[in-house]
């Protein structure tokens, strides 16, 4: 939630995925947290998703709601939009 993520739609990413949580059932299971800066403006917003370490770069709405569908509800991390993996 640092300003580089804040110009570019993280409040907008945060809304949906608390929604998609909601709406998928999930909300009571994954936890939200916001950061500070991660210092990756230029791939910005980022969203983790842990245990998995994985980031995702440059997250839109529309990507929230897919990461939400695919990577939490059924375990398959959306490949293409992955920045770094951090094992656990």
């Amino acid at each position: 939630m640092g300003s580089s993520c804040q110009k570019n739609g993280a409040d907008e990413v945060l809304e949906t995925l608390k929604h998609e949580l909601k709406e998928e059932g999930l909300h009571k299971h994954v936890h939200i947290t916001k950061t500070h800066c991660n210092h990756l403006c230029k791939q910005s917003p980022i969203v983790m998703v842990y245990p998995d370490g994985i980031w995702y770069e440059e997250m839109t709405p529309k990507l929230a709601k897919k990461l939400v569908q695919e990577h939490i509800r059924k375990g398959k991390p959306l490949k293409k939009h992955i920045l770094r993996t951090i094992p656990y």
